[in-house]
């Protein structure tokens, strides 16, 4: 046995890994140099702190718990549309398809949809029952731009099975706006997975948009949503409707049925799906977050 693992590492070490996915030498995490490498990313400061970060969410755990991650670095479509946890140019490996021809794309902003007309999405690509039902999910988007002045309702993350249906909904709306048709939900930031926006969701007033959202169920009675790893609202009504669907997840709008509906003007800096977090996931998550936004500048 002792041979056998003997030339497993030499291998490993021959080849650039090690058996814990370090790349030997220099430090640097297997998966985080994948990412850096397809997103053409060469500025050392910014691979230092996606390594660091990726390192951390190893660490702590946090790594398998979630399906595609999304850090938005460079300053094209092409270096943000690569998913982190499966760097590879396949749907199949939830990479993301930036629709519509006024994207636009900056280094410290993030992915910018039209910022007056919206009409921009990203398809990642991920089925809404990707895990075979919702009651352990999470969806997450982050953004640097403190935005309070929408007209217009907007979907940070969203998917549902149907048009107008919005049972086995999967949302993510950072801030309400201020306008009738919405009454009497104005200014509220909402997260759902399963029943709907206005159903079994959690929903609250904010006052900046800035920072990492999260929203998460993690059993059926368990929904909540959080700022900056502080809980804005919670949820603890029974959810019956957890099947979940084939629509796939977009970021900066809802996929409706196959319709794009609430195109959002929110620039997005990071964005993730996954497995339902707890609590103190929520609070390493962002923790990890804020250090590796610091560190890049934004």
């Amino acid at each position: 046995m002792k041979y056998i693992l003997t030339a497993i590492l030499l291998f490993n070490v021959a080849f650039g890994q090690s058996l814990f996915g370090v790349v030997a030498g220099d430090g640097f995490d297997i998966d985080a140099r994948r990412y850096l490498d397809s997103a053409g990313v060469t500025n050392q400061t910014h691979r230092n702190a996606l390594n660091t970060f990726v390192k951390g969410m190893k660490s702590t755990g946090l790594w398998s718990k979630f399906l595609a991650i999304y850090p938005m670095m460079g300053s094209t479509s092409n270096s943000m549309r690569w998913n982190l946890k499966d760097p590879r140019n396949l749907d199949a490996a939830y990479r993301l398809s930036f629709v519509g021809s006024d994207w636009s794309f900056d280094a410290t902003l993030g992915a910018v949809p039209n910022k007056s007309t919206g009409g921009s999405y990203a398809n990642t690509f991920i089925p809404s029952n990707v895990y075979g039902d919702i009651t352990s999910m999470h969806l997450s988007y982050a953004s640097s731009e403190n935005l309070n002045n929408l007209t217009n309702y907007v979907f940070e993350v969203g998917a549902r099975p149907n048009f107008s249906d919005n049972i086995n909904e999967l949302s993510l709306v950072v801030k309400l706006p201020n306008v009738a048709a919405v009454s009497p939900n104005q200014n509220l930031s909402v997260g759902g997975i399963g029943g709907g926006v206005f159903a079994l969701s959690t929903w609250n007033a904010v006052s900046d948009t800035r920072g990492l959202f999260v929203t998460t169920r993690t059993s059926t009675t368990s929904l909540k949503f959080f700022q900056n790893a502080n809980l804005i609202s919670s949820n603890t009504g029974t959810e019956t409707n957890t099947t979940g669907s084939t629509r796939t997840i977009y970021l900066a709008a809802l996929n409706a049925g196959g319709t794009t509906l609430h195109t959002s003007n929110r620039a997005c800096i990071f964005a993730s799906v996954g497995l339902g977090l707890s609590d103190s996931e929520v609070s390493t998550y962002n923790t990890l977050f804020q250090a590796f936004k610091t560190a890049i500048g934004r």
